[in-house]
């Protein structure tokens, strides 16, 4: 499946499958369990459940059963997941440019040296593709 096909992933989706993506492979209890523990007010169990098969039946998340217990895991790794997101998000946003997006994220916080010397090399590695 073509991430591109894919359905937008709300925020509570997205949290859901940044857990999935840490562990790999996770049941129901297991993320109910992560979500809740940065939580003041914890959220049910039917809840998280009713999400993780509404991602299951977009193409997000797929699962193998092991007795009665559902292993569920990513279709999509992170990387290309953030990329359709970041694209996405540059296209609506900031009208497709990407200048204009990393001045938003630079002026949103100050990189520090190390963060500031990763962009530059970033920058000079893409510098050299077009080159080739």
């Amino acid at each position: 499946m073509n991430i591109g096909d894919l359905p937008k992933l709300s925020d509570a989706n997205y949290e859901i499958m940044r857990i999935i993506w840490e562990l790999g492979e996770a049941t129901v209890p297991q993320v109910l369990e992560r979500l809740n523990s940065a939580r003041s007010e914890p959220i049910k169990r039917s809840s998280v459940q009713v999400q993780m098969t509404r991602l299951e039946e977009y193409g997000w998340l797929k699962h193998r059963e092991e007795g009665r217990t559902y292993f569920f895991s990513a279709t999509v790794p992170k990387d290309p997941a953030h990329r359709s997101i970041i694209s996405d998000l540059k296209e609506r946003v900031f009208e497709g440019s990407a200048a204009r997006l990393m001045q938003c994220l630079l002026s949103e916080r100050r990189p520090d040296e190390t963060e500031i010397a990763e962009i530059k090399a970033l920058i000079s590695r893409y510098e050299e593709e077009k080159v080739k």
